[in-house]
């Protein structure tokens, strides 16, 4: 803001000057009230500028990367505010332009990725997950992207138009194989600064469900099959569900068997855990049922 502040007596057309100083008032939030406030009369200005000042007060005051200057900032800003009341653009240009040497000096912070709750994004049951932006950042958020930690593709969302802000995107993934997932969130601001969110590890298992929990999952029951000679449990059922599970295949069409994969991951992590616990190598596990074991 400093450099065009200062080019201001160089704009000889006073309809520029004010599209410029309008311009400083937008980036300071102020959309077109720079406009109203050029039109107005006396007493209509007066009443306008110290609300539009106040705003901007607000506005710098919760700035991140001010919090620690904003003692340096209140009172060329309150001149401001005051010279603005009486009219004074002279005064109201200087003030402004030592807001802006005070900006202008301060290091652009990266931006603040976040979010939905990490506990919250994940639905064990359902296995599906859903992240609702709220990455914030002074210049604007300019790309958010979500690693989900299954070796999937990564979510991401480019804002193209100013200011920048992806807050209320909303990121989703449906995990279709149990494990430890991180998800890292990663919030872009206009500069390229990266902030990263990583949440804790969120473990999906395989289990059963009962029949209860698989209910409310049914809208219409279309058919069933040798009820009578079967009986309820057994007899084949078909219906119309709507986020039917989850459920785990045993083993599937390519040979994959879960059962012996586990075992041979039990097997693989058995020799460490027993390290760690002082086990001997050579422990035996004793044999509760020594008749059995001749007979075999």
């Amino acid at each position: 803001m400093e450099p065009i502040l200062a080019g201001l007596p160089r704009l000889h057309q006073p309809v520029v000057r004010m599209q410029v100083l309008n311009g400083v008032g937008r980036v300071l939030g102020e959309k077109n009230h720079f406009y109203r406030l050029a039109t107005a009369d006396g007493l209509e200005r007066a009443g306008l500028s110290e609300p539009m000042m106040q705003r901007i007060l607000r506005l710098l005051s919760r700035a991140a990367t001010l919090r620690k200057e904003w003692e340096a900032l209140q009172e060329p800003a309150k001149q401001a505010a005051k010279a603005l009341a009486g009219d004074n653009l002279e005064a109201f240009t200087e003030h402004t332009r030592r807001i802006a040497e005070q900006v202008l000096a301060v290091p652009d912070a990266p931006p603040v990725a976040g979010g939905t709750d990490c506990a919250s994004i994940v639905d064990l049951n359902t296995w599906v997950a859903t992240l609702v932006d709220n990455s914030l950042d002074v210049t604007g958020v300019k790309q958010v992207a979500v690693n989900w930690g299954d070796g999937g593709a990564i979510s991401s969302v480019i804002d193209t138009t100013a200011p920048y802000s992806l807050v209320g995107t909303v990121f989703t993934r449906t995990y279709r194989n149990a494990g430890s997932r991180v998800i890292k969130q990663t919030a872009y601001d206009t500069i390229g600064q990266a902030n990263v969110r990583t949440c804790p590890p969120v473990t999906l298992a395989t289990f059963g469900l009962s029949g209860n929990a698989l209910r409310d999952q049914i809208t219409k029951v279309r058919q069933v099959f040798f009820l009578e000679e079967l009986g309820k449990t057994e007899a084949t059922w078909v219906y119309e569900v709507d986020h039917f599970g989850p459920f785990f295949v045993a083993i599937d069409a390519h040979g994959n068997n879960y059962f012996e994969q586990l075992a041979a991951d039990v097997s693989c992590a058995l020799p460490g855990i027993e390290r760690d616990l002082g086990i001997p190598a050579d422990y035996a596990f004793t044999n509760v049922n020594p008749d059995s074991s001749a007979n075999m």
